[in-house]
């Protein structure tokens, strides 16, 4: 992997702490747009939604676990949060969007969309029900699935394609 990088100008760095995990990061080039690119079609259709997105309001809603955690428990928040920290510089810096986090959603405030990094039928109740007691239009819910299997399994399931709200799936990046 590392000569596949290299050879297409791209560089990896791994760095490693005993009993703290290990960091991969991929750096990878990005061809400057050409003349030809900014008529493109294609190109001038996504520029165009992507300016549409800003300044949208949406929420990142990962619901907290008890204090008493176990060790395995403690990592696994720590990597949702920096997952979660990811997600949130993406939405705002590339997509210009508005984003809250919270790990309690009221339904008060004006998100158009409530992401949920970890799929949960009952943080998905949850929206829809407080939804429904602020007298407010349910927000669209986008479930980040681990892979393509569990995205197409809620794609079907029930609980997701009740007419009560839009619910989408998708992969992690």
């Amino acid at each position: 992997m590392k000569r596949i990088l290299e050879d297409i100008g791209g560089q990896i760095e791994v760095r490693s702490q005993h009993l703290q995990g290990t960091e991969i990061t991929l750096r990878l080039p990005q061809e400057r747009p050409t003349e030809e690119d900014t008529h493109d079609p294609q190109t001038t259709a996504l520029r165009t939604a992507m300016s549409g997105l800003k300044g949208r309001k949406v929420c990142i809603y990962v619901e907290c676990s008890d204090m008493s955690e176990t060790p395995e428990q403690s990592q696994h928040r720590q990597n949702m949060d920096r997952y979660v920290d990811v997600l949130s510089s993406t939405l705002t810096d590339v997509l210009k969007l508005e984003v809250k986090r919270t790990d309690t959603w009221d339904g008060s405030d004006d998100a158009e969309v409530v992401f949920c990094p970890e799929v949960s039928f009952e943080c998905l109740q949850k929206i829809r029900s407080r939804a429904a007691e602020a007298k407010r239009r349910c927000p669209a819910t986008i479930f980040i699935a681990m892979d393509v299997l569990e995205a197409e399994t809620l794609r079907t399931d029930a609980r997701v394609t009740s007419k009560e709200s839009i619910v989408e799936s998708m992969t992690q990046p």
